[in-house]
């Protein structure tokens, strides 16, 4: 018997062999190897990444944006995913256990999970509308009823007006989670039935016969217990879905993720760093594409050593590392790269930094480091070869504004008033320039195919992102790239005080 037994466990373990060698290929070691890689600095395309400990996840959780974007995010979470599972298996239960009507109420509560949720999106913020809506003048009608001025927050909607439900930072996040709950419960109620439907009547009899006389007891000592499995999988399935909310967001705040982002998501906060900070990857682009038509071209940065290195190393362009917000360190900056490479025709301010907040939020400091860097960086850097330009009768200055420079941008006053500078920096230079052959242009890229974009689901990039582009797909950082060669190009010195439109169609300026 002991060998047969061992024989056995051995045959099983063969037969579970591949199985378990699958698991750690395609489960396991992508889960360590991004674990090891969140502790280093590497960069998409990038070798040799540093090892930096805990950095990035330090910065991640002393940043106020993304302390908003995990509070939002977690409040979601906690409040949709019992509260959609709890709704479901009492209506589960409810239609179970009707003789007659269950397919229709079934229907009824399936229908929000078949709607397109960005189209009810729409009626939802027709209902929430804080004067037309149904649901404030539903509750305005009961003003008359004294029982329930009893409560306050009612009594004070009564005399002073009842909540801007999705303009209103603190009723905003709860509710999207309400929504979401209206919208998540259906499904799970589907998977709930299917597990009542498994529970086999005989035990329900058993039970009886041993005592269990009450609905109550009945479902704590047999539905409960039989529904074990379908519970798990029900709970698992609907945290995945909690974390990648983004519909109902999208839907309610295209343009700023909540009242002083109250509803700033996860996946809004992705969409948002693929999407609207798009410009990290053109500056290389640019590089490259200089480099490659024969000019010598100095690449300036501001922030990871270690990536500077490899880009040079990958490229042969020359990196200096300066502050573009600070005049002298400029001046510095451009004293070394005319040393080393001789004094500077072409000038490509592409520096941003963002600092976003609603306005109402937005500090002295949000304001001036994005300022300091987005415009007065086109000062110092211009200012500090515009005479040598003069002296030579010779320059190219290419100015990198944005599309929310044009457009602006909710929650991005100081990055869209900085952007927009660069315009009216740009058309005055120009005249001063003209006569001393100087053309000084300027570029608004739309959303542009960035190594960030890589963050974005296919799901939502196709749902949500493209079909706000006329052309159909996202720029290219090499389409950036060809234009500034365009521009900087001899034989373009009739086009000067320009702002180039780089969008595919999305704003026309």
């Amino acid at each position: 018997m002991a060998s047969t037994s061992s024989a056995a466990r051995h045959a099983g373990r063969i037969f579970v062999a591949p199985a378990l060698a699958l698991m750690v290929v395609i489960l396991l070691l992508p889960i360590v190897g991004v674990a090891l890689l969140s502790l280093t600095d590497y960069g998409l395309g990038g070798d040799g990444p540093r090892w930096v400990g805990i950095d990035n996840f330090v910065k991640i959780f002393t940043q106020t944006r993304y302390m908003s974007m995990f509070g939002a995010t977690l409040t979601y979470v906690l409040t949709v995913t019992p509260l959609s599972i709890g709704l479901g298996l009492g209506a589960a239960l409810l239609i179970h256990s009707l003789r007659w009507g269950g397919a229709f109420y079934k229907t009824v509560f399936f229908l929000p999970v078949m709607a397109t949720l960005m189209a009810m999106s729409v009626v939802w913020s027709f209902a929430l509308h804080p004067t037309l809506g149904i649901v404030n003048s539903t509750l305005a009608s009961f003003c008359g009823a004294d029982w329930l001025h009893a409560w306050p927050w009612f009594d004070r909607g009564c005399r002073s007006g009842f909540p801007l439900w999705l303009g209103d930072r603190s009723y905003a996040i709860w509710t999207v989670c309400f929504v979401g709950v209206w919208q998540g419960f259906g499904f799970n109620m589907v998977l709930f039935l299917a597990g009542l439907t498994s529970v086999p009547p005989e035990l329900y009899q058993a039970a009886e016969m041993d005592g269990a006389r009450t609905a109550w007891d009945r479902f704590r000592l047999v539905t409960w217990p039989m529904l074990a499995p379908t519970t798990v999988f029900v709970v698992t399935i609907t945290v995945i879905r909690s974390f990648q909310v983004f519909d109902i967001v999208e839907g309610f705040y295209d343009q700023g993720a909540g009242p002083s982002r109250s509803a700033y998501v996860i996946l809004f906060a992705m969409f948002e760093k693929g999407i609207r900070e798009n410009l990290i990857g053109i500056g290389a682009a640019i590089a490259r594409a200089l480099s490659a038509a024969g000019y010598k071209v100095a690449a300036n940065y501001c922030g990871n050593e270690a990536v500077a290195e490899r880009f040079t190393a990958d490229t042969g362009i020359a990196t200096f590392r300066w502050d573009v917000s600070d005049y002298d360190s400029c001046g510095r900056g451009v004293a070394a790269v005319t040393e080393a490479l001789g004094p500077p025709d072409i000038l490509v301010n592409n520096a941003g930094i963002t600092r976003d907040a609603m306005f109402h939020k937005m500090t002295p400091q949000q304001w001036n480091e994005v300022v300091a860097t987005n415009l007065t960086g086109l000062f110092n850097m211009s200012r500090l070869v515009w005479e040598g330009m003069r002296e030579r009768a010779f320059g190219r200055i290419v100015n990198i504004s944005s599309i929310n420079g044009q457009k602006g941008q909710m929650g991005q006053v100081n990055y869209s008033a900085a952007k927009a500078g660069d315009i009216g920096f740009t058309k005055a230079l120009a005249q001063e320039g003209a006569r001393k052959g100087i053309t000084v242009n300027a570029i608004c890229p739309g959303y542009i195919d960035t190594d960030m974009m890589a963050t974005i689901s296919d799901d939502v990039m196709q749902k949500h992102i493209l079909p706000q582009i006329p052309v159909g797909r996202l720029g290219q950082a090499d389409e950036i790239a060809r234009t500034v060669l365009f521009l900087v190009d001899e034989e373009a010195g009739f086009v000067t005080g320009s702002t180039v439109t780089v969008n595919g169609g999305q704003y026309l300026a």
